[in-house]
């Protein structure tokens, strides 16, 4: 049994919405870690964030950055 139960669109705070509406815009669904950092809508803001930031970063060439997430991925035991 869960922790905690992914925190569907018609429970989430107001302030959250707009993650809720990027995620169906850019993938045809809500992700998974969206509903779960919105158990706590700072920390959803702060992960949103960085993960933007990462994605515009051009420090890195784009496929090193998907290698990345692959590995973190991996060490993590993320089968995503």
């Amino acid at each position: 049994m869960p922790r905690l139960r992914p925190i569907e669109r018609a429970q989430a705070a107001a302030e959250a919405q707009p993650y809720y509406d990027r995620d169906v815009g850019l993938y045809g669904v809500v992700l998974n870690n969206t509903k779960m950092y919105a158990h706590n809508v700072p920390v959803l803001l702060a992960v949103k964030e960085f993960v933007a930031r990462f994605s515009e970063a051009t420090t890195l060439p784009t496929d090193l950055k998907a290698l990345l997430r692959v590995r973190v991925a991996l060490l993590n035991g993320c089968p995503f």
